[in-house]
């Protein structure tokens, strides 16, 4: 699935593909001691952000 700030589809993927591999192959075997993936939804996060208040500034344009 595409993200919703359309620069920031890459990141998305990469992030999902890691929190994805994180639950399956250790949350839901019992380990929970941590999501590796926390910098990489950090970056997504700021992205879908800034592009957000771009988009959302245009649209007032």
């Amino acid at each position: 699935m595409n993200s919703v700030g359309e620069g920031c589809t890459e990141l998305k993927r990469e992030y999902d593909q890691c929190f994805n591999r994180w639950f399956a192959d250790k949350f839901l075997k019992g380990d929970r001691s941590g999501d590796p993936c926390t910098e990489m939804f950090k970056k997504y996060q700021t992205c879908v952000q800034v592009n957000g208040n771009y988009y959302s500034f245009r649209s007032m344009v």
